[in-house]
């Protein structure tokens, strides 16, 4: 194969690979019209079509994902748009779409850094300090303030990974670093407002789900910690495991 057929081969890819993604996003843009008759089997058709709906929302974000994991640099040029869509998200009331999103924007920002650091992928706009910027307050915020512990847990997820894959350009950025460290202790100190609601709610027959979610939290958080000392060194992250000690060694009761 000639060089000129074979850079006509690789422009034939990167065009089918776009017009997947472009398909994928439709979803985003469609719309689904349901009946307000007073009829109960119209209202429960609708109440089935919004479920699919948004089932198939939260799927979509997921597959997103996956794609920005496997595509790399090649998916670059739809960066921004799928930024866009999974940002439009992430105060979805629906917590499958939601949490989707997340894991979109996550995932979205550990593939542009690789494309950028392994695939000397050239960040002409200054996309992808853009994409941290938001990114990062925006899973710092969920954890302080969303009442559903699954999203929660989520969150936790994506900032473990992003810091795992891009340790320095979070935790070099003292602003961010002194909001993580605020936000892990709240949560091993039981502070946010998702283990402030499980406090005060009665969730009879859910209490065993509800507690084991509750452990997947602290679990979910205190998981950050070995990938901070790891991508700061022991001798930085002394101070931080000093801080920490007491909330994660369990106290005697009385």
């Amino acid at each position: 194969m000639t060089a000129l057929k074979r850079v006509r081969v690789r422009k034939v890819m990167m065009r089918t690979k776009c017009w997947v993604i472009m398909r994928i996003l439709k979803v985003f843009s469609s719309g689904i019209s349901i009946s307000l008759s007073l009829s109960l089997s119209q209202r429960l058709s609708g109440i089935i079509v919004e479920n699919s709906y948004l089932e198939e929302k939260g799927d979509t974000l997921t597959s997103l994902s996956e794609l920005c994991d496997n595509l790399g640099p090649h998916l670059a040029p739809c960066y921004e748009q799928i930024f866009g869509h999974a940002l439009k998200y992430v105060d979805y009331s629906t917590p499958m779409v939601k949490r989707g999103a997340l894991l979109c924007l996550a995932h979205l920002c550990n593939a542009f850094h690789r494309a950028i650091s392994q695939h000397n992928y050239q960040d002409e706009t200054g996309l992808f300090p853009k994409f941290v910027s938001v990114t990062v307050p925006c899973l710092l915020e969920i954890v302080r303030c969303d009442k559903e512990r699954e999203i929660v847990c989520a969150a936790l997820e994506c900032l473990n990974e992003m810091i795992k894959e891009m340790g320095p350009a979070i935790l070099g950025d003292e602003e961010y670093l002194d909001s993580l460290v605020e936000v892990i202790k709240d949560v091993l100190s039981h502070k946010t407002s998702c283990q402030k609601d499980a406090e005060d709610d009665d969730f009879g027959d859910d209490v065993d789900d509800e507690s084991e979610l509750s452990t997947v939290l602290l679990d979910f958080a205190g998981s950050i910690l070995p990938t901070m000392a790891k991508v700061m060194g022991g001798k930085a992250f002394v101070p931080y495991f000093e801080m920490f000690a007491p909330l994660l060694i369990p106290k005697k009761r009385t």
